[in-house]
């Protein structure tokens, strides 16, 4: 939350960008409590079709293959 003392922005611009930051930074921490809820409740990817890009998240925090029942029991015990 540094740019608002940007001397050469106008007080418009600073709220602008008080704005932005706050914004961002609660849609950061949203996104982060979101891919957390998803890996406890559902830690399987999505099936890969033809044309699919995974999802980063579910990439870093090692969900289990999608029809992987040995992959899905060794992470999860169930």
């Amino acid at each position: 939350m540094d740019r608002n003392k940007l001397a050469y922005l106008n007080p418009f611009e600073k709220i602008g960008c008080m704005y932005c930051g706050y914004s961002n930074g609660f849609l950061l921490y949203a996104k982060e409590i979101a891919g957390r809820t998803e890996k406890y409740w559902c830690g399987i990817t999505h099936e890969a079709k033809p044309g699919f890009k995974p999802q980063i998240n579910q990439k870093e925090r090692d969900f289990a293959r999608f029809g992987d029942e040995a992959d899905f029991h060794k992470k999860y015990g169930a």
